[in-house]
């Protein structure tokens, strides 16, 4: 059988262990099918949903028996050893996995530093809430794994719009979402602008963003909005932003400037909007006008709802 590559290198039970210790989120040292599903996916594994329904007998399943589903299928290498079969040729020792050839790699004492640097920027991923750096920092002070135009499922010129990409970098571990937002017809819309790109409405991103904004880690997610919008959808998608987000979404209600950032810890489960900060003059005023107008529509569509004879009449 061939055997499935990722990352140009093979899958090991290790691996796995990784996207299985982050879907774990009761701690029990077990997962659900839509977790397996979400695992398979992360991987980049062929499993059908037939399979997984032969597996997924019981409502939950543990590692091991994660990893004899899918050893036995193939998907990821093979941790028992095979039994020689008299007469054939001895075959070459698989290699070792990516941990164990990134130690012998930096094995002798000049490198052993550097090893472990390098061991503690993987490790933040398996331990998922409980990391090895001190997260009471201000925000500025780390690292954040970033997307670029995060909603496109491919080339920047040609490809669509879709919020699948987003969902996938949600579950990576991503904590900061790059939405593009331009003008639409009923609203605002998704795409990389000036180009062939095909939109896709903002509030799907942002329905799908809100399932997902958790999934991996507890720590604030970020949502860069590169906006390109008139004042009338400005004030939409603030709307928008409110009504799903709800008290997740992060406000900043101290009176006095801040000298620093909030810290990762103290934005858990939080969701941060970044946008232009301040609006010129005659910005601000089409936003009370669109907010007047949208505000009226509003109220004209509930009356029509309580009162629909007077539709007729109309």
């Amino acid at each position: 059988s061939t055997q499935r590559t990722w990352a140009n290198k093979k899958l090991t039970a290790d691996d796995v262990r990784v996207q299985f210790d982050l879907l774990d989120r009761d701690k029990d040292g077990m997962i659900t099918g839509t977790q397996f599903t979400l695992m398979y996916r992360n991987l980049q594994l062929k499993v059908t949903p037939t399979e997984r329904n032969k597996l997924f007998t019981t409502p939950k399943k543990t590692f091991d028996q994660i990893i004899e589903f899918l050893e036995s299928g193939h998907y990821i290498e093979s941790t028992k050893p095979e039994q020689p079969v008299e007469g054939t040729p001895k075959v070459e020792e698989p290699k070792a996995s990516f941990f164990a050839q990134l130690k012998e790699k930096f094995s002798r004492p000049a490198e052993k530093d550097e090893y472990e640097k390098v061991v503690k920027m993987f490790e933040h991923v398996k331990l998922k809430q409980n990391p090895l750096q001190d997260m009471t920092k201000p925000l500025s002070h780390y690292f954040i794994s970033s997307g670029h135009n995060s909603y496109l499922t491919g080339n920047q010129l040609t490809s669509k719009s879709s919020t699948k990409p987003i969902v996938e970098a949600l579950l990576a571990g991503c904590r900061v979402i790059e939405l593009d937002c331009w003008n639409g017809k009923k609203g605002p819309k998704i795409l990389h602008g000036r180009t062939m790109t095909k939109p896709i409405d903002f509030e799907k991103c942002i329905e799908e963003i809100k399932k997902y904004a958790f999934q991996t880690t507890d720590y604030p997610l970020i949502i860069t909005i590169e906006n390109h919008c008139n004042a009338r959808n400005k004030v939409l998608m603030a709307k928008l932003l409110h009504q799903h987000f709800g008290a997740s979404l992060y406000r900043d209600t101290s009176t006095k400037k801040q000298e620093a950032y909030p810290s990762p810890e103290s934005l858990k489960k939080k969701i941060l909007i970044r946008d232009k900060d301040k609006l010129e003059e005659e910005d601000v005023a089409a936003v009370e006008e669109a907010k007047k107008e949208i505000e009226a529509k509003q109220l004209q569509t509930q009356r029509k709802k309580r009162f629909p004879k007077e539709k007729e009449k109309e």
